[in-house]
C-alpha cells in the first residue's frame, strides 16, 4: 500500500488560510443578519409560486445566452433586465415573475444573461467592454424583436443599462438603475485595494467540494437566507459549474472577473450623460455599494432623474421582490404616459407622492 503523502508546509498554510477565510465568512454573514433586522418594507418576504418563467437560448456575436421571459405575447413595450457581476438572470426572477402575476396589464419581460454568465457560450474569450456588451445585448432583443424597450439594471447590469441609453436613445424608453455601479466607477477604495471586492464576493466565488457544500454554500449569501424556491436555487446554481476535477467552480472565470472589475466597472461614460433623453429612475437601499459623498452627483445632473430608497440589501430584486415590484411598476408605468403623450417626463411627478418605497 502506497504511504500517503506528508503534508507540506505549503499545504499546511494554505489549509489554514482556506480555514480562517472560512471563518470570516461566517462572523461577517452573522454580523450581516444581525443588521438586517433593522430593514423595514417587505425584505426577506418571499411570495409564493411566482411564475416560472419560459428560457430560451439566443445567439449574439460573441454566441448564445439565455433568456428568461415571462408575459411573452402581451402587448406592450417589453421591460428588459440585467443582473449584476457574478450573477445570473435569475437574480430577476421573483421580481419579475412577481410583476407578471400582480400586474395583468404587465408587458412583456425579458432577462439577460449577461457575457461569460449562465449557461450559454460566451464563457471564454469573451469581450467585457461596454460597446461589446451593449451590442450582444441589443442583438438578443432583435431576435426577441424588441425594437423599443425599458431598460432595468442592477449593480454591474446598471452601468451597462446607462451607457445603452446614452448611446441607443432613439430605442431606450425609460431606465431604472437597481443600486447600479455609477458612470463615474465604482468606489474609489476599490481601486486602491482590490482586496475589498475580493472580500465582498468570498462567499459567492468559492470552490466547493461537493453538491452537498454547494447547496449549503448558499447560506453564507445574506440575500439568499430567507427563503428557498425555484428561482433562489436557480440563481444559486447558475453562479457555479461543475469541473472535470469533480468540484464546483465559479462559472465566471477569474480572468473575466478581474477584466469586468478593474476595466469594466472603471469605465468613465460621465461624459456622455447628456446623451440620456428618456426617464431615470435610480433605487438605492439600505445596503447600497455606494454609499460614499458624491457618489450619485452625476446622475443627479439629468433633468428627468428621480432617486429612490428601498428596504433591504444590494440585491434587493431577489431578496425584497414585492416592494422592487411596486416601485419598478408605478415609474414604468409612468414613463409609459409619458412615452404616449409624446413628451419629456415632467420634473415634478406627482404620481409619486413618496419616494421611500417601503419605508412606511
Amino acid at each position: 500500500m502506497p504511504t500517503p503523502p506528508t503534508p507540506t508546509a505549503l499545504s499546511i498554510r494554505n489549509y489554514t488560510l482556506h480555514v480562517i477565510t472560512l471563518l470570516f465568512i461566517l462572523t461577517l454573514h452573522r454580523m450581516l443578519s444581525l443588521v438586517t433586522f433593522f430593514f423595514r418594507g417587505r425584505w426577506g418576504q418571499i411570495p409564493r409560486d411566482i411564475p416560472v418563467p419560459e428560457v430560451r437560448m439566443v445567439s449574439t456575436p460573441n454566441g448564445t445566452i439565455r433568456v428568461l421571459l415571462w408575459n411573452v405575447g402581451k402587448p406592450g413595450i417589453p421591460l428588459v433586465c440585467l443582473h449584476g457581476l457574478n450573477g445570473s438572470p435569475w437574480a430577476w426572477a421573483r421580481t419579475a415573475g412577481w410583476i407578471s402575476q400582480q400586474y395583468p396589464n404587465a408587458p412583456p419581460i425579458y432577462a439577460l444573461s449577461m457575457p461569460g454568465h449562465g449557461d450559454g457560450t460566451q464563457t471564454h474569450n469573451v469581450s467585457v467592454d461596454l460597446e461589446n456588451t451593449m451590442k450582444g445585448i441589443c442583438r438578443a432583443l432583435e431576435v426577441l424583436q424588441a425594437d423599443v424597450f425599458h431598460l432595468l439594471g442592477h449593480s454591474w447590469g446598471g452601468k451597462v443599462a446607462t451607457y445603452i441609453a446614452c448611446k441607443r436613445t432613439a430605442h431606450v424608453k425609460s431606465v431604472v438603475l437597481c443600486d447600479p455601479v455609477m458612470p463615474q466607477g465604482v468606489a474609489p477604495v476599490n481601486l486602491l485595494a482590490p482586496m475589498f471586492v475580493r472580500l465582498g464576493f468570498v462567499a459567492e466565488r468559492r470552490v466547493f467540494m461537493t453538491k452537498e457544500s454547494l447547496d449549503n454554500g448558499r447560506h453564507y449569501v445574506m440575500h439568499m437566507n430567507k427563503a428557498v424556491d425555484p428561482m433562489e436555487k436557480n440563481l444559486w446554481g447558475d453562479m457555479f459549474k461543475l469541473h472535470g476535477d469533480g468540484h464546483f467552480h465559479p462559472r465566471v472565470p477569474d480572468s473575466l472577473f478581474w477584466d469586468i472589475v478593474t476595466k469594466t466597472l472603471m469605465h468613465d461614460i460621465k461624459g456622455l450623460l447628456h446623451h440620456i433623453e428618456c426617464p431615470v429612475l435610480c433605487l438605492r437601499p439600505d445596503m447600497t455599494v455606494s454609499p460614499w459623498p458624491g457618489a450619485v452627483r452625476h446622475l443627479q445632473k439629468l433633468e428627468t432623474v428621480r432617486f429612490g430608497h428601498i428596504a433591504g440589501d444590494h440585491c434587493f430584486i431577489h431578496s425584497n421582490p414585492m416592494d422592487s415590484s411596486e416601485c419598478i411598476m408605478r415609474f414604468v408605468c409612468e414613463a409609459q404616459k409619458d412615452v404616449d403623450a409624446g413628451s419629456k417626463m415632467k420634473q415634478e411627478m406627482t404620481a409619486f407622492p413618496s419616494w421611500d418605497f417601503g419605508l412606511g
